[in-house]
């Protein structure tokens, strides 16, 4: 229709298939169905319409199943990655981590790893001793 992607797209399009694959799609204007778009990186995975659904479901329930703080910062720190350096990287990681030793969440997977059960984190805010005070 002579407009080109917008809306963040060129920008998420390379970086999720890489430059020259970014200029080929958006060159051309040719359709990827879902198995290249596996393929290519596109997408992390490929289900029948039918199962989407639940299959979405699926992937939010095991996602929440797991400590909110630390899936948080994961997210905000691979977001990160995209423009830092390793050693940017490093120092965010070892940041983060000494929030995430402080969370109640971090006990409970303890815990729950020494009892041999399931954990059930809270999303807790980190716990900070503040006796210096």
């Amino acid at each position: 229709v002579g407009l080109i992607p917008d809306f963040g797209g060129l920008y998420f399009l390379q970086r999720a298939v890489g430059i020259a694959r970014a200029k080929e799609l958006c060159f051309t204007a040719r359709k990827v169905d879902a198995a290249e778009a596996l393929e290519i990186g596109l997408v992390s995975k490929v289900v029948p319409h039918d199962d989407l659904l639940a299959e979405a479901r699926a992937v939010a329930t095991q996602i929440a199943q797991n400590a909110p703080t630390a899936v948080a910062m994961a997210k905000t720190l691979l977001d990160k990655s995209e423009y830092a350096s390793f050693d940017q990287m490093v120092e965010y990681e070892a940041l983060a981590q000494t929030v995430a030793f402080v969370t109640p969440d971090y006990m409970e997977g303890v815990m729950a790893f020494r009892e041999k059960r399931k954990p059930d984190f809270s999303g807790g805010p980190a716990q900070v001793d503040q006796s210096w005070r």
